[in-house]
């Protein structure tokens, strides 16, 4: 293979990015791919453009506007541009590049064509790229509390069953609380995400009325109290919560938005960074934090 696919493949591996292919199905699938750089301010594509392409970030930062106000940056591992190569239509947005990017192009009409790609492989990426059309969906806040539990946890969901009580136990735990505010804190420094309170991980409603909170204010007041103090109020702007109630239980409903600089979370006085890496909450060592604090908000 040139040098370009074996430098694809190997950055698709590493990334996961399209996890179902196998070896021989992913080498078929990098032959329409090129790898393209973009200079810091050059557009990618506009809401003029006709779809021809998909991009996927190797390195580098890109803006994606809506309606002319920034919607979300987009960092390497990230797929875009796929909702309009899927539905045939023109794009609702457009692309920058905020910083000098490298990226791989992938080219729509050759995905849809046999005579490019054996149709088996394309209907596994478009699987893929399908998830990845709900995940925007999502941290867009455009999915119901019900239609998110349905889809399960994922790179933006998260379900906990309580905020504060250990069930194990049936007492309060701080344990159990900060389990909470490490999510809060990964989706904040990360691309965004909702974590639902009073939800089990398969997916039953519990209903925070296992808190035992007196009434509902309460609740919200012991959370937005919680996040004051172990992450800063700062990041409280960045932060919204809600009850929803779902089979005549309560929910709570808390979507963290990309926040403007990083969320330490400090408890018990230590002072800990966490990210979002695919569908888990990873604390990041030391060694790694400044590179990523520099990139993801410098």
């Amino acid at each position: 293979m040139p040098v370009d696919s074996l430098i694809i493949n190997d950055f698709i591996k590493k990334n996961q990015l399209f996890p179902t292919l196998e070896d021989n199905e992913l080498n078929e699938f990098i032959e329409i791919m090129s790898v393209e750089e973009y200079k810091k301010g050059e557009v990618i594509f506009t809401m003029n453009d006709i779809p021809k392409y998909m991009f996927i970030i190797m390195n580098g930062l890109v803006k994606l506007t809506i309606n002319g106000s920034e919607f979300k940056s987009l960092m390497p591992g990230e797929i875009f541009g796929e909702i309009g190569i899927i539905n045939q239509a023109i794009r609702s947005g457009e692309t920058q590049a905020a910083k000098d990017s490298i990226i791989i192009r992938i080219e729509g009409e050759k995905l849809f064509n046999s005579e490019f790609l054996n149709s088996s492989i394309a209907l596994k990426v478009v699987r893929q790229l399908s998830a990845n059309i709900s995940s925007y969906l999502i941290t867009r806040e455009q999915a119901t509390t019900q239609e998110i539990i349905r889809r399960g946890e994922g790179d933006f969901i998260e379900f906990k069953s309580t905020l504060r009580i250990n069930l194990r136990t049936g007492q309060k735990d701080t344990a159990i609380e900060k389990a909470s505010l490490k999510t809060i804190a990964a989706f904040l420094n990360s691309k965004g995400g909702t974590l639902l309170i009073g939800v089990e991980d398969d997916g039953n409603v519990l209903g925070t009325e296992t808190d035992r909170f007196p009434n509902s204010d309460k609740l919200l007041l012991h959370l937005t109290n919680l996040i004051k103090d172990k992450l800063g109020s700062i990041h409280l702007k960045f932060v919204d919560m809600h009850l929803v109630n779902i089979d005549e239980k309560s929910v709570l409903r808390v979507d963290c938005h990309s926040t403007a600089s990083p969320a330490y979370l400090n408890f018990d006085g230590k002072e800990e960074f966490f990210i979002r890496t695919g569908p888990s909450t990873t604390s990041m060592r030391l060694s790694k934090i400044y590179a990523y604090i520099s990139d993801r908000f410098y």
